[in-house]
């Protein structure tokens, strides 16, 4: 970690608690870019998950919920 011009961290909040330890920091957040969407029909069922698909994500819920929606 000696030979690092500059660290990332993917949020504020991880960039101040790195920072006390190492510096400099930049945030580069993680994230996607949106393009604009046409609307679509409201009776359409549809979620859209990004992420990976984990117990911990909570996933499990909402596949359980998907006939209550």
């Amino acid at each position: 970690l000696k030979n690092v011009d500059k660290y990332i961290a993917p949020s504020n909040h991880f960039k101040t608690i790195i920072g006390k330890e190492l510096s400099p920091v930049t945030t580069i957040y993680n994230g996607v870019a949106l393009l604009k969407q046409k609307k679509k029909n409201r009776s359409s069922h549809e979620i859209l998950f990004v992420g990976r698909i984990d117990k911990f994500k909570g996933i499990d819920y909402v596949l359980e919920a998907m006939p209550e929606i």
